[in-house]
């Protein structure tokens, strides 16, 4: 899902609609089998120069929002070791994988679930843009529990306005200095990682599920 570029500038009005991920898959909530993930190299959806290069940049942004969320135990896989396992340093998880592969994984990692993570766009001068594409699969069955796949474009005023918004919040800029998240692409790859792992389930509240004992009238006690 692509976000129209628009005309993103330091004299962004501050009311206006906020961007929101909308191409999301996700299940009601995490499944509590799912402790331990494994966080497979960013994949670059195409060849290129400028993909594979931000493939590499950011794998480690990407695991700090994932660890931040707090859902799982994050375990890094690195290409050397992915390499060793199945023959290839990334997959997507849109490619035909290995029969063994999963197994391999869980093998060596001890992990419950997967995450494959595909940049499939990157460009790193203003306006700035990244595409991601998260994948989160679990359970014998290799079923997909979350993804989200969306272009994140600096262009859009609505990108620009939730980019300013979690630069104050998150990297304590003030109004005024918070341009920089929209001229630097780590900057703007924390907030694009940070906005797309937020769209992923959480664990229910049992306890909101279980209703309240009704009180008992005097003539209802033993």
């Amino acid at each position: 899902a692509l976000v129209a570029a628009g005309c993103a500038t330091s004299e962004l009005p501050e009311v206006g609609p906020r961007y929101h991920p909308t191409n999301i898959h996700a299940v009601d909530s995490m499944p509590r089998t799912i402790r331990r993930v494994a966080l497979l190299p960013i994949a670059p959806a195409r060849t290129g120069a400028a993909l594979a290069s931000g493939a590499e940049d950011f794998s480690g942004i990407l695991e700090t929002e994932l660890r931040k969320a707090g859902m799982f135990e994050v375990v890094h896989v690195s290409e050397s070791e992915l390499r060793s396992w199945t023959g290839r340093a990334a997959w997507r998880a849109d490619e035909a994988l290995p029969e063994t592969f999963f197994a391999r994984v869980k093998q060596e990692t001890g992990c419950d679930g997967v995450v494959f993570a595909a940049l499939t766009a990157f460009r790193a001068y203003p306006p700035l843009a990244l595409g991601l594409d998260l994948r989160l699969v679990a359970g014998p069955d290799h079923v997909v529990i979350w993804a989200v796949d969306e272009v994140i474009d600096a262009g859009s005023d609505a990108v620009a306005r939730a980019a300013h918004d979690y630069s104050r919040a998150q990297i304590n800029s003030k109004a005024g200095e918070d341009t920089a998240v929209l001229q630097s692409p780590r900057r703007f790859a924390q907030f694009a990682s940070a906005t797309l792992v937020a769209t992923m389930p959480t664990h229910k509240n049992i306890l909101k599920e279980i209703p309240k004992p009704t009180k008992t009238t005097a003539k209802e006690q033993p």
